[in-house]
């Protein structure tokens, strides 16, 4: 009977582990392949109503030449419009309204002066990590209509800017506020430190911060509990957390498996504290971007 080394028993494990994630990499390719096949047949159809609406006559016979006669006539009307436009642009550029470039906004300082006294507290506590209508109103005591008020205002003025989150319990999404590249320069005129490490602060100062070794085993526990049956921490199994991208490895917080379309597959998981630099969590987003196309976080 033959026994395998230590050594050897290691590379069988990292052998396999390498396969679940080449296997889950090939779940996502074959996911994402079936969304572009219906996005595709989606703008078949949408192409074939166009030809319906301009060109009647084609339409029981719509085949691949009357789509590109279409493309073409819509690229004649486009080449059209561009070269009446140009002349009008022109014209006009004397009285043009000066627009600002990425580099020149993200440097313009925060006048205080121009804002309320209401609408700077408010935007420090959005920086600080309140960044929805509840939690702005339950902190500054305001109505829930005159918080929604002060972030619109807020956002109006480009200083913050919002995305729609979907919880369990409210799948039509909940606004999240965020700074704009001029409210993270306002956050450092106004709190005096980067906004991305505000979040931890403000944890910390009411015993909520958790850090992500924590994070990460509260996050285990309780996947565990929701019924997936194989969850391991970084710490625990670093090959099987562990993946190569272009710009060199990562380690995820927690690897997960989850029933697929070709049985178990591998998801790893990142637990965020919020105490990184940001720099940190873009390289690890463009790392999960670039190999898996999806980013599940635990926040």
């Amino acid at each position: 009977m033959k026994f395998r080394s230590r050594k050897e028993d290691r590379r069988v494990y990292e052998l396999e582990a390498l396969l679940k994630q080449h296997r889950a990499l090939l779940d996502n390719l074959l996911e994402e392949n079936e969304r572009l096949k219906m996005e595709l047949i989606q703008a078949e159809y949408g192409l074939k109503q166009l030809i319906r609406k301009f060109y009647p006559e084609h339409y029981p016979k719509a085949r691949d030449s009357t789509l590109i006669k279409l493309v073409d006539t819509l690229k004649e009307a486009i080449e059209a419009s561009r070269t009446q436009c140009r002349g009008e642009i022109i014209s006009a550029e004397k009285d043009a309204v000066h627009i600002m470039s990425r580099e020149q906004y993200s440097t313009q300082q925060l006048n205080v002066d121009n804002l309320r006294d209401r609408e700077v507290e408010a935007l420090k506590l959005v920086l600080r990590g309140y960044c929805t209508v509840k939690s702005l109103s339950e902190k500054m005591r305001l109505k829930y209509l005159d918080a929604s008020k002060l972030l619109s205002e807020l956002n109006s003025k480009s200083l913050i800017h919002f995305t729609f989150v979907r919880t369990s319990s409210n799948r039509r999404g909940v606004k999240i506020y965020f700074p704009s590249e001029l409210g993270e320069k306002a956050c450092e005129q106004l709190l005096g430190r980067p906004w991305s490490m505000l979040h931890s602060e403000e944890l910390k100062s009411i015993n909520m911060y958790a850090d992500n070794l924590a994070l990460a085993r509260e996050a285990a526990k309780r996947l565990a509990a929701a019924g997936y049956k194989k969850v391991v921490t970084e710490s625990e199994a670093q090959e099987l957390c562990s993946f190569r991208w272009s710009g060199g490895s990562h380690r995820a917080d927690l690897a997960v498996e989850v029933p697929g379309v070709r049985g178990e597959k591998l998801v790893l998981v990142e637990c965020e504290s919020m105490s990184n630099p940001l720099r940190q969590v873009v390289k690890m987003l463009d790392a999960y971007e670039e190999v898996f196309g999806r980013i599940f976080v635990v926040v």
